[in-house]
């Protein structure tokens, strides 16, 4: 399998969306700009860009954190000091500048790292990005964002530009509509970070003397049931029913239902697999006093039945010199599964 262009940039809303450099998924894409597989780009303003949405990211969950205290120390809510889970919480400890100069500094060792290459924002052309702004045009638009939307355009016709002095094509995997607007034969779109992780690694297999996506995908098959097994004994602990009920049944779950999997990586020692399973599951909420005069239920007596489904993603690593030795690296990216009412 050949790809499009082995240059790809990687928009902010991208690395939101994968918890910044935490993720496998975006840990993969730098291991194979690191090997030469591919050539990572950032602009001089994205750069900027990713620092400035972590701040904000740091902000907001002290903020939030925050809130939550002064709420407990509010006279209405000062009961709760009184539970044992309540007793020890206390203000942030965070300190927005320390982090930002920590996270900064581990941006700046990734970028070395993984030879991610940075395409200067000064070829832009200021005076069409201008008459692009006042005509309404991709990247900008009607929606009253255009705080948000400068520094899109800047980064699309920084790109653009490049590609065109270069005679280069960019895969630019963002998450942002507005850039979709924006046409140019240099430039090829991409939203999701899995399905591009797989056609690489299709690509970097194919380069090899010997394939190995057989082999995984012979693994896969013949340790399905184990694995399920494997995924259902994890899943109870990673799951919450929040619900805004007084009294409800236990959340029932059915066994793990395999959909589908993709190879995003391939090392020199395992594989990673992002592995795709439907989870079905049941609850019942009953009325109680409270819940009456909320009026949540039919006729107000009436129990109500939750019955519903969703796909969940997981993380294997393969160990390619044992074989049948699958490890179950994370559920859900190791985030809580909140099922609800309307999930």
């Amino acid at each position: 399998m050949k790809l499009l262009t082995k240059n790809i940039f990687i928009d902010t809303s991208i690395y939101e969306e994968n918890n910044f450099f935490h993720s496998t998924k975006i840990q993969s894409l730098f291991h194979y700009s690191r090997i030469g597989v591919i050539n990572l780009y950032i602009t001089t303003i994205s750069r900027m860009e990713l620092i400035d949405r972590m701040k904000k990211h740091l902000i907001e969950v002290k903020e939030d954190h925050n809130k939550l205290v002064n709420s407990l120390n509010k006279p209405k809510s000062r009961i709760l000091r009184n539970l044992t889970e309540y007793e020890l919480i206390e203000k942030s400890p965070i300190t927005v500048d320390k982090s930002i100069e920590e996270l900064s500094s581990k941006w700046e060792t990734i970028i070395n790292v993984s030879k991610i290459k940075t395409i200067s924002s000064d070829n832009s052309n200021i005076d069409e990005i201008f008459s692009l702004y006042y005509n309404q045009k991709p990247p900008f638009s009607s929606s009253g964002k255009k705080k948000y939307e400068f520094p899109d355009a800047f980064i699309i016709k920084s790109i653009d530009t490049w590609c065109s002095v270069n005679r280069e094509k960019m895969i630019i995997l963002t998450k942002d509509n507005d850039f979709y607007g924006y046409k140019s034969k240099n430039l090829i779109y991409e939203k999701d970070l899995t399905f591009l992780l797989e056609k690489i690694t299709s690509y970097y297999d194919s380069l090899q003397k010997e394939q190995l996506i057989p082999l995984i995908q012979d693994t896969l098959i013949r340790n399905q049931e184990a694995l399920l097994d494997l995924i259902d004994t994890e899943l109870y602990s990673m799951i919450k029913l929040d619900i805004d009920y007084e009294n409800s049944t236990k959340l029932n779950l059915e066994k793990a239902y395999f959909k589908n999997y993709k190879i995003i990586s391939i090392r020199p020692e395992y594989a990673e697999v992002t592995y795709y399973i439907e989870l079905k599951y049941s609850f019942t909420v009953f009325p109680s006093t409270i819940d009456l005069e909320r009026s949540v239920f039919e006729d107000n007596i009436k129990p109500k039945k939750i019955s519903d489904a969703l796909i969940v993603a997981c993380d294997l690593e393969i160990n390619l010199n044992k074989i049948n030795d699958i490890k179950l690296k994370w559920i859900n990216s190791n985030q809580l599964i909140r099922i609800g009412i309307e999930n």
